[in-house]
């Protein structure tokens, strides 16, 4: 059988398990056992257009909702019910799951949509042109049989209208003569009385005071109505929407007739109204204290007789608090089981008599969790338990109640984020800073367990430094993370906030045996970390996430400004010392060489050769000072350099120097770093201390400074080296002690900036004095600063 053949005959097949069923799910669920059976697909369905999108009618097999083919397929379909289904979706359409299949949707013109998956390479396109005959012989069957089923399930409704409608039913018939009713349910006759009283003129139940009165009229020509009216009743006057429905028999037109009471809906109605005035004053305010109190005065105007209470949970005390209440007294102990259980699970849970104060009159009641906050206590003083609506009013209220307080507690929390920031600000430096804020963290933030880790770069991990009283009890001695330790490490190397809902199952816990089982950990840029942690499991929420980093953003900033300010300070002190120590004391052996001119004329050129050698030193001592500001007013402006160039040239300005001296270079690589734009000056100073205190001491006999460059796994080394005595480890207390008071000695000023520039390149620098001086310096290639 040739392919054309073979395609014809299962179209054929098809065609012949299309038929009208006993229902239209059985019609759609044959039709697709064929359809994926013949075209060998492994999963499908049919839906029906509904007003909203599609239903799905029928699907193959049954456990298909899970098949990956079909859900891509109907996540397409809504996709389309949300369009233009005119110009966006040109059907068939066709999608594929990788590596699993294609799937089809197919329109059932005038009643829904045709859902086929196969795996592997997909349908035939001739098969896929060929079947819209059959898709529509398909829609053709289903829209017969759901009419059919439509007009059945019509006429049963007509006939179970009287015995399964519960409101005041009449079915009549309307003339000029008048109205005639030929069936009546019991709901009527026991509200209006009997039908037979009202066979006279018009009848009386269509009949409504004043304006209404023309709703008989109405009827007779024809409309339907939907009305709001006034009746008397055997037991008076009622409110009622009368719903009046024509429908055509014939001869005659007949109508159907109900009547709602709606008087309890007009009641809801305005405990709605009153009900969305009071939610609306809720989020007005402004803080947490005042949204708690308005709850519970809401709660106790929606339901009669209630009393309201709001026990919030204090993370400190690791327990409930009752924080408002509708009455003069709590009446509700916050140490209830009972209202644990619905704080900690999340749910609401009923309230007996037992667990209200001895004093108190409370019957029974209901306690709602207000999410993360706390409780919403609803108790009655009297018998009997919330209705319904009541239930679901308080269950909205407390909903309600958790997003403003949410509000309230950002904004909170951001006014006093800033005074804490303030007080980081001012600050002598970061480690001054720790101290007043864990102080004010507990009661400000409401973080109890809260810590703050430094990065040691020495020793390469995070070292505590500093606790709340709460945690050091809990906790005792703050461990230190070294690389690669724990998950404090992992958000340091990130610079990720992280929330662990449960510290003992994470597979980078540092310490099982911790009595933290939960924590929000924020990174604080290259300071270290903000850790805040619970003994409790689960406890910090998206807003928990969000306060920490916020604050971590701006602790983080604040040391950043902390560290400005302080080489700011540090610049005034050095450039005050260079000026009035180096400056001064030349000025004074000049003016000692001026005096001694005068009083001896025959050593004038001897004194005028010092002079001048002074005022050389002096103009470099100025343009060192002038260095000095530009390094630290430029110390984030980190940029890419190139190295040879930078060395090249710190070289020619101290051969232009010193011509007789002889400098060795040795540049290996040709590789650019990354570093601070004053880098050439950092190399002009390294190479100039070899030529202070190895070439120019009469004592060492040195006459050469080797200067070199390689390629290391770090970055690239620059390396200075002289077989002089060694530079002083007094000139190196500039290296460690960062004060204008270790700028004494000459070469202090160039070490000074060597330290500085080497910090702002983010490099490092070691010193070798055991023999001779070697300075390595250690910078981030750009291949390593990119992290390639």
């Amino acid at each position: 059988m040739s392919d054309r053949q073979q395609q014809i005959q299962i179209l054929y097949e098809i065609s012949l398990s299309i038929e009208p069923r006993e229902t239209l799910v059985e019609t759609a669920t044959e039709a697709l056992s064929v359809y994926l059976q013949k075209l060998n697909c492994s999963v499908g369905g049919v839906y029906q257009a509904t007003d909203d999108g599609y239903d799905l009618l029928a699907r193959r097999p049954a456990s298909g909702e899970r098949d990956e083919l079909f859900v891509a397929g109907a996540q397409r379909l809504h996709q389309c019910a949300d369009g233009n289904h005119s110009v966006e979706n040109q059907f068939p359409i066709s999608g594929s799951v990788a590596q699993t299949g294609e799937y089809y949707l197919f329109e059932l013109p005038g009643f829904g949509m045709l859902l086929l998956a196969q795996r592997g390479n997909g349908l035939d396109q001739s098969i896929i042109s060929s079947l819209a005959p059959l898709n529509e012989k398909l829609a053709t069957s289903c829209k017969t049989i759901d009419s059919q089923n439509k007009l059945r399930e019509e006429r049963n409704r007509f006939q179970a209208v009287f015995s399964a409608i519960q409101e005041p039913v009449a079915n009549l018939t309307i003339t000029d003569d008048g109205a005639t009713v030929h069936r009546a349910n019991e709901s009527f006759v026991n509200t209006f009385g009997s039908p037979a009283e009202h066979q006279t003129g018009r009848f009386e139940p269509v009949q409504t005071a004043g304006e209404d009165s023309n709703l008989a009229d109405k009827l007779i020509s024809g409309e339907p109505i939907v009305k709001e009216v006034r009746r008397e009743t055997v037991h008076g006057t009622g409110d009622f929407l009368l719903r009046a429905i024509p429908v055509s028999t014939g001869e005659a037109t007949e109508y159907f007739l109900m009547y709602i009471d709606i008087t309890s809906k007009k009641n809801r109605q305005r405990e709605l109204e009153s009900f969305y005035q009071e939610v609306t004053a809720l989020f007005e305010c402004e803080d947490r204290a005042s949204v708690c109190k308005q709850t519970v005065n809401t709660a106790a105007k929606v339901v009669d007789q209630a009393v309201a209470e709001i026990h919030v949970y204090d993370r400190a005390a690791d327990e409930l608090i009752p924080i408002a209440t509708s009455g003069e007294t709590i009446n509700f102990e916050s140490s209830s089981t009972t209202l644990w259980k619905t704080y900690t699970r999340e749910r609401m849970q009923a309230i007996e008599r037992a667990e209200a104060n001895q004093t108190s009159d409370i019957t029974d009641g209901m306690a709602f969790p207000i999410t993360d906050h706390g409780v919403l206590v609803v108790g009655r003083k009297k018998a009997g338990s919330l209705t319904e609506a009541g239930r679901q009013f308080i269950e909205l209220l407390a909903t309600l109640s958790a997003v403003a307080n949410n509000r309230a507690r950002r904004t909170d929390n951001l006014a006093k984020i800033q005074q804490l920031t303030e007080t980081a600000v001012t600050s002598e430096s970061r480690n001054d800073m720790v101290d007043p804020i864990l102080r004010q963290l507990p009661d400000s933030l409401n973080f109890p367990l809260t810590g703050i880790w430094e990065y040691n770069s020495a020793r390469d991990q995070l070292d505590p430094i500093g606790q709340t009283d709460a945690a050091e009890r809990i906790i005792g001695t703050a461990p230190s993370f070294a690389e690669g330790e724990g998950i404090a490490w992992e958000a340091f190397q990130t610079g990720e906030t992280i929330v662990v809902n449960d510290v003992n199952t994470h597979p980078e816990v540092y310490n099982k045996s911790s009595p933290i089982n939960s924590e929000v950990i924020a990174p604080l840029g290259d300071f270290g970390l903000l850790v805040a942690g619970s003994v409790r499991s689960q406890e910090f929420t998206d807003i928990d996430h969000d306060i920490i980093t916020t604050l971590a953003s701006s602790l983080e900033t604040a040391t950043q400004l902390v560290d400005n300010r302080n080489e700011i300070d540090l610049l005034d002190q050095v450039i005050g010392r260079v000026l009035r120590h180096n400056i001064r004391n030349d000025l004074t052996v000049i003016k000692g060489y001026a005096q001694a001119l005068a009083d001896d004329a025959d050593k004038t050129s001897q004194f005028v050769d010092n002079i001048l050698t002074k005022c050389e030193s002096l103009e470099r001592t100025a343009n060192t000072a002038r260095t000095m500001r530009d390094v630290v007013k430029t110390r984030n402006e980190a940029k890419i350099i190139d190295l040879e160039t930078a060395v090249t040239d710190a070289v020619e300005r101290l051969r232009t120097r010193s011509p007789q001296t002889e400098i060795s270079l040795n540049l290996s690589t040709t590789a650019d770093v990354v570093g601070h734009p004053k880098l050439s000056d950092a190399i002009y100073h390294m190479v100039s201390n070899s030529l202070e205190h190895a070439v120019n001491d009469p004592r060492t006999g040195a006459d050469c400074i080797r200067v070199r460059t390689t390629t290391v796994d770090d970055g690239v080394l620059l390396e200075v080296s002289d077989d002089g005595p060694g530079i002083p480890q007094e000139e190196l207390d500039v290296l460690t002690k960062h004060e204008e008071t270790a700028l004494e000695h000459g070469s202090g000023v160039g070490l000074w900036l060597i330290e500085r520039i080497t910090q702002y390149s983010d490099a490092s620098i070691e010193f070798d004095t055991e023999s001779g001086t070697t300075i390595q310096l250690c910078l981030n290639s750009v291949q390593e600063s990119n992290g390639m």
